[in-house]
């Protein structure tokens, strides 16, 4: 990996990162689920749990191999009350 020199200071606030902007979405629904990965595996939820979300996988209805699955995510009221 080549290494980068330049006279910076550090951004003043962090960027969003694309789970935040969709758990944003989410908010803006409660209660309404939404597809926001394919053929991954359970763990990759995690994420959004970590923000708040309910998770929910399934791999029904597909052909993915190696225990790959589809996540859903919706922001529970009930549970960020």
């Amino acid at each position: 990996m080549p290494l980068t020199f330049k006279w910076q200071d550090p951004p003043v606030k962090t960027p969003p990162d694309e789970y935040d902007v969709i758990v944003q979405k989410l908010k803006k629904q409660p209660g309404k689920w939404a597809l926001v990965m394919t053929e991954t595996y359970t763990s990759s939820g995690n994420v959004f749990k970590k923000r708040g979300c309910e998770i929910k996988t399934s791999s029904i209805g597909t052909n993915y191999s190696n225990g790959k699955c589809d996540v859903y995510v919706r922001w529970n009221v009930e549970e960020n009350d």
